[in-house]
């Protein structure tokens, strides 16, 4: 069962890839934008050759004080390039959780050093909010059902 969920997860993720691209919302800094915004239109590219790793986070990772819903998103970014956005799934214990999968081109992956930023839109606040970057892992995986990724979220000081 344990399997079965991880791949239902997984297979949403995939199927679910919003875009991630040019949007009318101001490009975030190091922290959180304390504008109000719109939902983003991010849109990864369609024309590249990509490699994977999974990051799974739940609700307690997100920034402190933030009350998720389902109209969040959470995107990756690669030199401020998504490469992959998805929204939060509810799950049996009536957490949100988001199952997202990062892609990276091969020119990445044979490059040790490639960080990747997460990008999270709250709905109810219409704020995003960024993480510190980290690195990619080729076919890597962040978190898991029981344990989540816990990614450190910049000071909005």
């Amino acid at each position: 069962m344990k399997y079965l969920s991880i791949f239902i997860a997984l297979w949403m993720a995939a199927v679910s890839f919003a875009a991630c691209g040019n949007d009318d919302v101001e490009d975030p800094t190091f922290g959180t934008n304390d504008k109000e915004v719109t939902r983003p239109n991010w849109q990864k590219p369609s024309n590249l050759h990509y490699s994977s790793m999974t990051v799974i986070i739940d609700q307690q990772a997100l920034p402190a004080d933030v009350e998720p819903s389902k109209d969040d998103l959470l995107g990756a970014f690669v030199n401020d390039q998504c490469r992959g956005v998805i929204a939060p799934v509810e799950d049996i214990d009536e957490l949100y959780r988001f199952y997202l999968v990062v892609l990276a081109t091969t020119d990445d992956v044979n490059n040790a050093d490639v960080k990747v930023e997460l990008r999270y839109y709250n709905d109810k606040e219409k704020r995003i909010y960024t993480s510190r970057p980290f690195s990619f892992e080729y076919d890597g995986r962040l978190g898991s059902i029981t344990k989540s990724f816990v990614p450190t979220w910049k000071s909005t000081n």
